[in-house]
């Protein structure tokens, strides 16, 4: 469980308030599951590396986890990309001072499928909320399975308060079981009367469906669609049907050569003078084969003389080799396709 959010006049939610009534909750009715469970309590946290390291130990985890959060969202002056802001953050500072988001998304997306669930009662400040109601949720909600909502901020001199958690927590401890995450979220969002105003309902993708790793590739393209649909495999056919047509010719070819040298006749010489003006030279070459009549008639010595002729003199280079090319390296670098991935334990972003 985290509650932050900067000290004095910048804070926009008491995210504390919600704390003691979660902290009522048996850790089994927070995980639906049987049995103990440890829970780890941050109160206005000073360090980002110090949240990192607790989310990386939740992460190693190989039970369920469930990460809750509340405090306010923010944006970094240089990236332009949603913190979570601590103790001791500002808006000239958030890069440094607060929680990145994408840092939360990479420790616990590449959790198994089904085995974690954020729940988080956030206000976005006005650097964060106008970018996020035009993204949408999924600008969070990419790779976890995330429940909550995010409001925007309160008016000037007033503090927003963790209604969403404190119905979140009110609900479990009334319930014998745990109930389904989807039902639970509407419900404590309809008593704490969200829904009708401006604020983002995260209303997560349900228990056990798979999410994409942060590393993973975007939306399936044509490639991909054309490899799922067998239009690859349909697009292979008029190359595996050319190979017998190429290699027809070719035996016609033979047959014709192995015609005229079995041929005692002058007329087979100007059949094959008409099919290549090339070939017409060493075709005379070849009268002295013909005298041998008795070889030709034989069974044989048939087959042998359907052999292909010799291949024409010339450089090895000029001739392709058996295995295909390798394909020249691509020159266009790759598109990053998730925010960066944080940096060890100790070491402050650059």
């Amino acid at each position: 469980m985290l509650a932050a959010g900067p000290a004095g006049k910048q804070r926009l939610m008491d995210a504390a308030a919600a704390l003691p009534q979660l902290a009522a909750v048996p850790p089994a009715a927070l995980l639906g599951t049987p049995g103990g469970a440890s829970v780890v309590q941050l109160v206005d946290p000073v360090d980002p590396q110090t949240v990192l390291t607790h989310l990386r130990t939740a992460a190693a985890h190989p039970g369920p986890v469930l990460v809750h959060l509340a405090g306010q969202l923010t944006l970094d002056a240089k990236q332009r990309l949603p913190h979570l802001a601590l103790a001791r953050t500002t808006p000239r500072t958030a890069r440094y001072t607060a929680l990145p988001w994408h840092w939360l998304a990479a420790e616990l997306g590449g959790r198994p499928p089904g085995s974690t669930v954020v729940v988080a009662d956030l206000v976005a400040d006005e650097t964060a909320w106008q970018p996020l109601r035009a993204a949408g949720p999924s600008a969070l909600a990419a790779g976890l399975t995330l429940y909550g909502t995010v409001a925007p901020a309160p008016p000037k001199r007033e503090t927003a308060t963790p209604d969403y958690s404190r119905a979140f927590a009110g609900l479990l401890r009334a319930a014998a079981e745990r109930p389904p995450l989807a039902l639970l979220h509407q419900r404590a969002a309809m008593e704490a009367g969200l829904g009708t105003g401006p604020e983002l309902l995260l209303d997560g993708a349900g228990p056990g469906e798979p999410y994409p790793a942060p590393d993973a590739a975007p939306a399936p393209g044509a490639a991909p669609w054309a490899v799922r649909t067998g239009r690859t495999g349909a697009g292979a056919q008029p190359v595996s049907a050319a190979q017998p047509i190429s290699a027809g010719p070719t035996g016609a070819a033979e047959q014709a050569i192995s015609a005229g040298q079995a041929g005692v006749t002058g007329a087979a010489g100007p059949t094959g003078a008409t099919g290549s003006a090339g070939a017409a030279g060493p075709a005379g070459a070849t009268g002295p084969v013909g005298v041998t009549g008795p070889l030709g008639t034989t069974g044989p010595v048939g087959p042998a003389v359907a052999a292909p002729p010799p291949m024409p003199p010339g450089p090895p280079e000029s001739f392709r080799p058996a295995d295909p090319l390798p394909a020249p390296p691509s020159l266009r670098v790759p598109r990053p396709t998730h925010a960066p991935v944080p940096p060890p334990p100790g070491q402050a972003p650059v």
